[in-house]
């Protein structure tokens, strides 16, 4: 499987592996197709900040899109809507069980009423598991959107330290031309 992160709502999204020897274009193309985000709307970036280009593919971005270092996308469609994204989360239904505890406390004294509780019993471990369950996947879901946004910070890190790499260039280049300005004028002159 090919795992990409939504970064912004904390879902892993997976796609064939066979995607991965296609272009990044084909797979912003398959993630507009499934998940309905615009294609100009995406911003694919991998771990360590470099983003990834539409024209290359996907297997040229060495270990990039397993579970452990999926791909991070973020949605701009998401980043500029005015409403904050909100996990789809279901913690089950815990009204229901307190009924039935109250119920069953009601219950006369008998072989019926301690089979009834253990069952009742049986259900509260099986909704704990699945609240450990979900709680293991909050904490995952958490550790890979701080991973997503610790990449930004590296991508936006490069772009400042290239912009700034340029910036002196330039500034260099510029003081190079006014000390060399006399000289130029100097010709005309002649």
């Amino acid at each position: 499987m090919l795992y990409v992160f939504l970064v912004d709502t904390g879902a892993m999204l997976t796609f064939e592996m066979e995607l991965a020897m296609e272009s990044v274009e084909t797979l912003m193309t398959s993630i507009t197709s499934t998940f309905m985000i615009p294609m100009e709307k995406q911003v694919l970036i991998m771990q360590g900040g470099e983003t990834l280009d539409p024209s290359h593919r996907i297997c040229n971005y060495s270990s990039a899109g397993t579970e452990q270092n999926p791909i991070f996308l973020f949605s701009k469609t998401t980043i500029e809507s005015p409403m904050p994204p909100s996990p789809s989360l279901n913690l089950g239904s815990e009204t229901s069980l307190k009924e039935e505890v109250e119920r069953s406390l009601q219950l006369p004294p008998t072989y019926e009423t301690l089979v009834s509780r253990a069952k009742l019993a049986m259900r509260f471990q099986d909704m704990g598991s699945e609240l450990l369950q979900s709680c293991v996947t909050l904490i995952n879901e958490q550790h890979l959107q701080r991973q997503g946004w610790l990449a930004v910070v590296a991508n936006l890190e490069n772009i400042a330290s290239t912009f700034e790499t340029r910036g002196s260039i330039l500034e260099q280049t510029y003081t190079e031309f006014l000390e060399i300005i006399p000289q130029y004028k100097s010709l005309l002159d002649r």
